[in-house]
């Protein structure tokens, strides 16, 4: 059992995260007089919204404190609201139980900027200086002594908190990739008003049954067509990669089959909205994604990128690659004429893809500034209301 659980969205602040988990992990141990070796924390590393370690679910369900790094990209990661919600659901047992709550969800403002207002009564844990973040405390010597003196204080509420209670464990066989997401609800108000700053990810490719019609290696693939995976070096799917490289941008997202894509694309261009294709050429040889795929050939410049993985560990792939190539641009025949910067073919590593997409948000982005709608004010609320997201 493990005395605190530390939950971020993982970016480019890694390598300090690791080091305040160290130094949390260090202050505890001291409080409790405990040997340099013993393990009072677990760090969720986050890399995979899909995929969920044994060791994830088991720290996280006997685990007596979460303390979470709280950042705009946080609550934009369904990964980390999932770890908020099955935490929230042992805290409330203990109240089922007790009678009382137990100030156990510690979140902790990592960066500020723009983050929702955390209710439910869940205490907020300040840094000694109001006006400096977590991220900034770690990262200048002038804060050293603020810094550590939030540690130390953050350690004794830790401490303290896992000796005055004791959170029951998670439900047995609780499922954390259908837990739910705590911050889906902040989430879905977001959508009507997030503009330029919000992406559509369409897939296009086949569940494993579909592609057995079109290709022997079917490993890539799925029960869902969300399930693709055609980079074997990522423990994941493509669907969830590119929703962390979005994240890590501040982009909100979602991910579309393309056989539920219904009236999205238009909805998304008059909401000032981006739609990436994720598209599997190996589909263009069913008449069905043919069909579907055309309305994304976009007559003139528009924000809809299509990005084509041909991964380097897929042989079969590489074996066919002037013909899928062809196939792409029959496809998309006026992306192809006008050269277009979102059409983006032949992308055969995971790094190769994370900077492809980065571009192509970067491109779409500056599109719709240049050329999108006027923007609306949201319907729900004044301009600069903030987002209230309920806690457990």
């Amino acid at each position: 059992m493990r005395h605190f659980f530390l939950s971020y969205s993982p970016g480019d602040d890694d390598l300090y995260v690791a080091r305040f988990f160290l130094d949390l992990s260090t202050a505890v141990r001291r409080l409790l007089g405990a040997g340099s070796d013993r393990e009072v924390g677990f760090l969720d590393h986050g890399n995979a919204n899909d995929h969920w370690p044994s060791e994830i679910r088991n720290e996280l369900s006997t685990c007596q404190t979460l303390v979470v790094l709280c950042s705009p990209k946080l609550f934009l990661d369904e990964r980390c609201g999932r770890v908020w919600s099955v935490f929230s659901d042992r805290l409330r047992a203990y109240e089922s139980a007790t009678g009382h709550g137990a100030p156990a969800l510690i979140p902790v403002p990592w960066s500020s900027r723009d983050l929702p207002v955390v209710d439910g009564g869940v205490d907020v844990a300040t840094p000694p200086s109001p006006d400096e973040d977590l991220r900034v405390l770690i990262r200048l010597h002038s804060y050293r002594r603020s810094y550590e003196d939030f540690v130390g204080r953050l350690a004794r509420q830790v401490v303290e908190t896992t000796q005055a209670y004791r959170i029951p464990q998670a439900r047995p066989g609780v499922d954390l990739r259908g837990a739910e997401n705590a911050f889906e609800g902040w989430q879905q108000r977001q959508r009507g008003s997030r503009g330029p700053q919000y992406v559509h990810f369409v897939i296009a490719a086949g569940t494993r049954d579909e592609m057995r019609v079109v290709r022997q290696d079917v490993g890539f693939y799925g029960e869902r067509q969300e399930d693709w995976a055609p980079y074997r070096s990522l423990a994941q799917s493509l669907a969830a990669r590119a929703s962390e490289i979005a994240a890590e941008r501040l982009f909100g997202s979602e991910v579309v089959p393309i056989g539920a894509i219904g009236d999205q694309v238009e909805l998304a261009q008059e909401r000032n909205e981006i739609i990436v294709l994720l598209l599997d050429s190996w589909v263009l040889g069913l008449e069905s994604f043919r069909r579907m795929l055309a309305r994304f050939d976009q007559v003139e410049e528009s924000a809809v990128a299509v990005l084509v993985p041909a991964s380097r560990e897929d042989v079969e792939t590489s074996e066919h690659q002037g013909k899928l190539r062809g196939s792409v641009l029959r496809a998309f025949p006026h992306c192809a004429r006008r050269r277009d910067a979102l059409l983006r073919t032949e992308i055969e590593t995971p790094t190769r893809f994370d900077d492809d997409l980065a571009a192509a948000l970067e491109e779409a982005q500056n599109r719709i500034f240049a050329k999108g709608r006027i923007f609306r004010r949201p319907v729900d609320g004044p301009a600069n209301a903030r987002p209230i997201l309920e806690g457990p």
